[in-house]
C-alpha cells in the first residue's frame, strides 16, 4: 500500500487530539443507558434527557464518552427499522479553528452546523461541529470534528475520578481501547483518513488493515468490510475479572480473537459488537 506521508511544508500531522464521544443509535436509548450505566457500573456523562425528537445520554469508560442517541428528525435520523449501531465518532482537535483551516487546506470536504445548545445536567452546553464528507457516509458512519463552549476536560476529569473511586467500575474498565471500523477499499480509504490523521504506524503492513494512534490511547483502525463502526474495544484490568463480573450481573460472553478478548454477546448489549481486552 503506497499513502503518500508529505506535503510541500513537511509530514502531515494528525488534526484530532482524541475522542470526545462515540454516538450509538438505538430504538430505546433508554434501556443502554442503562445497560451501561447500571449493569456496566460506568459513571455517566450526562443523565438520559430530551424530547420526543431526541433522547441521549451518555457514560464515560475512561478517556472519552459512549453516547446512547435517537433522533427522529434529522439528517442523522436512520429509517425505522434499522438495528442498533454505533453509528458516528466525534472527534476533538487540538483547536477546532484551526482544524477546520486545515481541512480546506487538505481538501477534506466537511459542512460546519450551526451551532447547536442543549441541556445536561441543568448546564447549558453549547456544540461547535464540522461533519467530514469524507469518509463519512450517512447515515452511518459518520465522523465530525467538535468542541464545546466549556472546559471541555471538566467532564473527562469528573468521569476519571468517579471510576477511580469506584475501582474502575465492577468490570474494570480502564478505557476505550480500539475503533474498528469497516470499509469497502482500505488502500482508498487509507488514503482519506492519513489526510486527517497522518502517517500511520501500520501502513504497509497490511492491506487489509491499518491503525492509528490517537492522543488518548484510542487505536483507530480501519479494515476491508462492509462500511460500518464494526466493533469497540474496551480496555480492562482483567478479562478473567470481567467476565466473572458479567456472569455475574447474567450478561452472556464468548471468548474472541484466539482467546485474547472476551466478546459480551450482542443478545445482552442490544445487538452491538463490544470486545473487551486486557489492559493492566
Amino acid at each position: 500500500m503506497t499513502v503518500a506521508t508529505t506535503t510541500a511544508d513537511g509530514p502531515l500531522t494528525s488534526l484530532i487530539r482524541r475522542v470526545h464521544h462515540v454516538p450509538t443509535y438505538v430504538p430505546e436509548p433508554g434501556k443502554l443507558y442503562e445497560f451501561l450505566s447500571v449493569v456496566l457500573g460506568l459513571p455517566v456523562s450526562w443523565s438520559m434527557g430530551g424530547n420526543d425528537y431526541f433522547r441521549s445520554g451518555a457514560v464515560f469508560v475512561g478517556n472519552c464518552s459512549i453516547e446512547a442517541v435517537r433522533y427522529a428528525r434529522s439528517s442523522l435520523a436512520p429509517k425505522p427499522d434499522t438495528p442498533p449501531m454505533f453509528q458516528a465518532v466525534a472527534f476533538e482537535t487540538h483547536g477546532f479553528r484551526a482544524a477546520i483551516d486545515e481541512l480546506d487546506a487538505r481538501e477534506l470536504g466537511h459542512f460546519d452546523v450551526p451551532p447547536s445548545t442543549s441541556i445536561h445536567d441543568d448546564e447549558e452546553l453549547t456544540w461547535h461541529v464540522s461533519m467530514l464528507r469524507e469518509p463519512s457516509s450517512l447515515p452511518a458512519p459518520v465522523f465530525f470534528l467538535c468542541e464545546l463552549d466549556h472546559d471541555i476536560d471538566a467532564p473527562r476529569r469528573d468521569g476519571s475520578e468517579s471510576l477511580e473511586q469506584a475501582g474502575v467500575g465492577p468490570l474494570g474498565i480502564v478505557g476505550l481501547a480500539e475503533i474498528v471500523v469497516g470499509v469497502p477499499d482500505v488502500e482508498v480509504a487509507a488514503a482519506l483518513w492519513h489526510r486527517l490523521l497522518g502517517p500511520s504506524p501500520t501502513t504497509g503492513s497490511a492491506s487489509d488493515r491499518v491503525s492509528w494512534e490517537l492522543d488518548d490511547g484510542v487505536r483507530f483502525t480501519i479494515e476491508a468490510g462492509p462500511r460500518s463502526i464494526r466493533c469497540l474495544r474496551l480496555a480492562v484490568r482483567s478479562l478473567e475479572a470481567a467476565q466473572a463480573a458479567l456472569r455475574e450481573r447474567g450478561v452472556r460472553t464468548a471468548l474472541a480473537g484466539g482467546g485474547h478478548n472476551i466478546r459480551v454477546s450482542p443478545y445482552d448489549a442490544f445487538g452491538l459488537n463490544i470486545w473487551l481486552t486486557e489492559r493492566p
